[in-house]
């Protein structure tokens, strides 16, 4: 078991017991919280391996206090991930345009060229003004219910999607 390095941030709202949800660039993280990490991130599998197997490259934008790789990595998923950007790293928090342009720079995509997937309108609407394609997915849903990441696996297997 990992034990995850939690950095305080005055931007950043979190507890000891979760992590509160976050978007990424290319894929998405969902929320994180300790009872409901497996449910939660096995949707993210569910997406990531698709994309990585298609060649597709992505990044996490985050508003969590600590750093989410251990956590991918217990889970098996931080492989998936070439890039991690988190807002306390950055002293600011989404929708700050500058993280998403950061996160682009990270997996050498263009911004008008990536998707970031989310469930915060007003936090992850900041993709949209940094010039990005934003897909944002319903808050609130119960662990394990379907909320349209699929639609983003729709995109990668028709070939839609360059970088998604």
């Amino acid at each position: 078991m990992h034990t995850e390095t939690r950095r305080p941030s005055p931007l950043s709202r979190t507890t000891q017991d979760g992590v509160p949800p976050s978007g990424v660039v290319t894929g998405r993280a969902d929320s994180v919280r300790a009872g409901e990490a497996g449910d939660r991130l096995r949707s993210v599998w569910r997406c990531s391996s698709p994309c990585d197997h298609a060649g597709v490259r992505l990044g996490v934008v985050s508003d969590v206090g600590w750093d989410l790789r251990p956590t991918f990595a217990h889970h098996g998923l931080d492989h998936f991930f070439s890039a991690w950007v988190h807002s306390y790293e950055h002293d600011t928090e989404k929708p700050d345009r500058q993280l998403f342009h950061h996160a682009c720079q990270e997996v050498a995509v263009d911004v008008a060229e990536a998707l970031m997937v989310g469930d915060r309108p007003a936090k992850d609407g900041g993709a949209a003004a940094a010039g990005m394609r934003a897909y944002v997915l319903p808050a609130g849903a119960a662990p394990g219910a379907h909320r349209g990441l699929d639609a983003v696996l729709r995109l990668v297997e028709t070939g839609t999607a360059h970088q998604v």
